[in-house]
């Protein structure tokens, strides 16, 4: 990357990935040379504090987003009613198969 972005001048370069795409060693590399990153990632892998923080932020509107620092950068969560119906409908579902455990947040 440091190539490229030397060999055509590129003012502004940013590297878009799904969490299972880099690695934690890439993001530290990233930081390193001060290259900008977005990494998708689930809230399942966030911790409970910042689940909690996350839910008394975010306005339940279409569109509406968050910005939270975090040790690991910013994490932007946006709220989405269809997604809140889907995983909604997902988590009740699981609630009905036995020895299964789900926490929903609404």
């Amino acid at each position: 990357m440091k190539k490229f972005i030397s060999k055509n001048k590129v003012k502004a370069f940013t590297v878009v990935a799904d969490r299972q795409m880099i690695s934690t060693e890439n993001i530290e590399a990233l930081k390193e040379s001060e290259i900008n990153y977005i990494v998708g990632a689930r809230l399942g892998n966030v911790s409970n504090e910042l689940i909690t923080e996350i839910d008394k932020s975010v306005l339940r509107e279409d569109g509406k987003s968050i910005r939270l620092k975090t040790d690991n950068g910013y994490l932007i969560c946006s709220y989405s009613s269809v997604r809140y119906r889907k995983d909604k409908y997902e988590m009740e579902s699981k609630l009905k198969k036995p020895n299964t455990l789900s926490v929903i947040f609404s």
